[in-house]
């Protein structure tokens, strides 16, 4: 047996979790009940083409979560096209201090990321709370991204990925969503060309979801509310790496179902 160290053990270790989430992925892909794809299309307006482009799975029971007893969607996270998380979301409504989403396994390098990639190739950028309001976005024809770790959750090396580009932040419509979406905004103003803090003006914790689908808005709509929001001036305020993080705390409450 070949004794492996440092950075060789960390490529090997990362290959064969990388090959098991991509299998995981594929099985949970393939793998969706009538019911689930009923609701990602009517309760999450997310269309055919997005579900199966983006690998939108389902997992009845997790493998690395033996106690956890919620059912749950199944999302791959890519960077550089390789699967670095998979995030499994509860479909069920979760009780109080039980995690709506969790990492595909603790310890992951990259557990906090952006998502989908692919949409940061665009010069306008939606920037949703949460993986299903970006998806629902682009199912809508908006190039939109996400923070995986909620509301408050940033990284500064994400920063760079949207300079020279016009951003709108859409988060959910409650005080943790608006504080978000100004520390975020506020962290890009000095980036990007152009930064947008837009309240969706709904009832408290409606989102991007609910603009499409409960309320049955459309883009066009929405893209009259951007056009009448006054841009972000430059931000002046210094930010701290705690600040950065705020919202990552979700990431870590996994640690009770190990």
């Amino acid at each position: 047996k070949q004794e492996l160290g440092g950075l060789e053990e960390h490529k090997f270790l990362s290959a064969i979790i990388e090959e098991e989430m991509l299998n995981y992925a594929e099985r949970c892909a393939n793998d969706v009940p009538g019911h689930v794809l009923s609701y990602l299309k009517e309760a999450r307006g997310l269309n055919d083409e997005i579900i199966s482009r983006y690998q939108v799975g389902f997992c009845s029971k997790h493998p690395n979560y033996p106690k956890d007893k919620y059912k749950r969607l199944a999302i791959p996270i890519r960077k550089n096209g390789k699967i670095i998380n998979i995030r499994p979301k509860a479909i069920d409504k979760v009780k109080e201090g039980d995690p709506k989403t969790l990492p595909y396994c603790t310890g992951l390098p990259e557990a906090t990321s952006l998502f989908p990639e692919d949409q940061l190739e665009n010069d306008v950028i939606y920037l949703a709370e949460g993986e299903l309001d970006a998806l629902c976005a682009i199912s809508h024809d908006l190039s939109a991204v996400s923070a995986t770790g909620g509301a408050g959750a940033w990284k500064e090396k994400w920063t760079p990925l949207f300079k020279e580009k016009k951003v709108r932040v859409i988060y959910d419509c409650d005080t943790k969503g608006r504080e978000g979406a100004k520390k975020v905004a506020g962290i890009l103003s000095s980036t990007a060309s152009e930064v947008k803090v837009i309240d969706l003006g709904l009832n408290d914790k409606g989102d991007l979801t609910d603009w499409f689908v409960e309320y049955g808005k459309t883009k066009q709509e929405l893209e009259e509310l951007i056009s009448k929001t006054e841009a972000m001036k430059e931000s002046t305020q210094t930010v701290t790496k705690k600040e950065i993080t705020i919202g990552l705390a979700e990431e870590f409450s996994t640690q009770s179902f190990t």
